[in-house]
C-alpha cells in the first residue's frame, strides 16, 4: 500500500506538554528523551506519538498494543503486530512519519542555504550529481535529491552510507511545506503496482 504520512508542527515546546504522553513510551526511551534538550526531546515524542497514532488510525489497533524497539543502526520499527512499517523524520519545527504495510523511508529538510555545490558533489552519485548540475533552480534540485537520498537509506535501513539502488522496485513521492520544506517519502512496491 502507498504510505500514509502524518505531520506535526510544533512551534513552542515545553516539558509540560510532554508529561502526559510518556506513559506510551517504553522505559528506555522515556529516560533517553528526559536526557535531551527539551526542543529535540519534543520532536522525538512527537515523532513516536505520530507513529502510534498514524498505525492505529490506518490499522486500527490502540496504540497502547504497539511495541516498538530500535535496530542496531537506530532504526526504530514495531515488533508486535508484525507486518507493519514506519518511518519519522523532523527538522526545524516540523516533525513526520509514513506508515505501510511495506517498508518505508521518509525524510524532511528545512531548506536553508548550505554549500549545494560542496555537498553535492561530495555525497551525489553521479547521476544525481548531473541532474544538480544541469538544474536552473539548484535549491530545490538540491533538496530533491537530498531528501531522496535519506529517505531510500531510512526506508533499506542503511542511512547515509553509499548504497546503490536496490534491486527492489521503489516509489518516490515529493512535496513541498509551508514553502520552506522538501519531503520525499519512499516505499518498496511490488511488479503489479
Amino acid at each position: 500500500m502507498e504510505p500514509v504520512i502524518f505531520a506535526v508542527s510544533l512551534e513552542r515546546q515545553s516539558a509540560e506538554w510532554m508529561a502526559p504522553w510518556q506513559r506510551l513510551l517504553s522505559p528506555e526511551k522515556a529516560e533517553r528523551l528526559c536526557r535531551m534538550p527539551v526542543e529535540k526531546a519534543g520532536l522525538s515524542l512527537a515523532g513516536e506519538l505520530l507513529a502510534r497514532y498514524g498505525l492505529g488510525r490506518v490499522f486500527g489497533i490502540p496504540a497502547k498494543d504497539l511495541v516498538f524497539a530500535v535496530a542496531p543502526g537506530g532504526k526504530p520499527y514495531v515488533t508486535k503486530p508484525s507486518g507493519l512499517y514506519f518511518n519519522i523524520s523532523h527538522s526545524g519545527t516540523w516533525c513526520v512519519c509514513a506508515v505501510s504495510d511495506v517498508p518505508v523511508g521518509i525524510d524532511i529538510q528545512r531548506m536553508d542555504s548550505v554549500r549545494f555545490d560542496a555537498i553535492a558533489h561530495r555525497y551525489f552519485p553521479p547521476e544525481d550529481r548531473a541532474a544538480y548540475e544541469a538544474a536552473d533552480d539548484k535549491k530545490g534540485m538540491f533538496y530533491t535529491l537530498w531528501t531522496k537520498k535519506e529517505a531510500l537509506g531510512k526506508c533499506l535501513g542503511v542511512g547515509l552510507r553509499p548504497a546503490p539502488m536496490p534491486d527492489l522496485p521503489m516509489e518516490f513521492r515529493w512535496t513541498t511545506i509551508d514553502g520552506q520544506y522538501r519531503l520525499c517519502v519512499c516505499w518498496e512496491t511490488s511488479p503489479q503496482n
